[in-house]
């Protein structure tokens, strides 16, 4: 055998791997998603992401090739779009765009707990953005309209107290950047 042909033979494997991380990461949203949706619990988005970025820094250790965080997005949606269909966009979205943020942070950068916490970061961010951007391009709200609305929100769904909605903050992009670093612990373990 050549080593052209170990190569090609070694990419499928990789893609193979990616393919199974994306059907966990599928299984994983479908069912805690779908639970976190039915009691309307708040910040779903947040704990989801969260958990995405886990496993998407476990995966891009273990398999550290070009692409294969994108591919492993991509799975990931695809399954979750045959389970669960188009009712709802919101988390197909977002689902692409953390494995997009993962997949541009891991590339830019080398894969480490810095990274991994970047991209856990990154992909939280996108929770709370897509919620404005979702407003302005399919309710036609103005930007400024849109970012008050989402305040009211958040606000209804935390006390009142500045101080608590800014420690909850800084405790979910913890959350976020700590699930990046242990999927890094992880991935050494194995």
């Amino acid at each position: 055998m050549t080593e052209k042909t170990r190569v090609s033979f070694d990419s499928y494997r990789i893609y193979g791997y990616a393919a199974a991380f994306g059907v966990l990461w599928a299984l994983i949203e479908v069912s805690i998603g779908t639970t976190l949706h039915t009691f309307k619990l708040p910040f779903k988005g947040a704990l989801l992401a969260s958990i995405g970025v886990l496993l998407l820094s476990v995966q891009r250790y273990t398999l550290n090739a070009r692409f294969v965080t994108l591919f492993t997005g991509i799975v990931c949606l695809s399954i979750r779009f045959v389970f669960v269909g188009s009712l709802f966009p919101n988390p197909t979205v977002a689902i692409f765009m953390e494995a997009l943020l993962c997949e541009l942070v891991f590339s830019i950068f080398s894969v480490g707990y810095l990274q991994a916490i970047l991209a856990g970061v990154a992909a939280l961010l996108w929770t709370f953005f897509q919620k404005i951007i979702w407003l302005i391009f399919f309710y036609g709200m103005s930007i400024i309209d849109a970012y008050l609305y989402f305040l009211k929100e958040l606000l209804k769904e935390l006390p009142s107290s500045k101080i608590f909605l800014l420690l909850f903050l800084a405790f979910l992009f913890f959350f976020a950047g700590l699930c990046g670093a242990i999927g890094i612990l992880i991935a050494k373990k194995f």
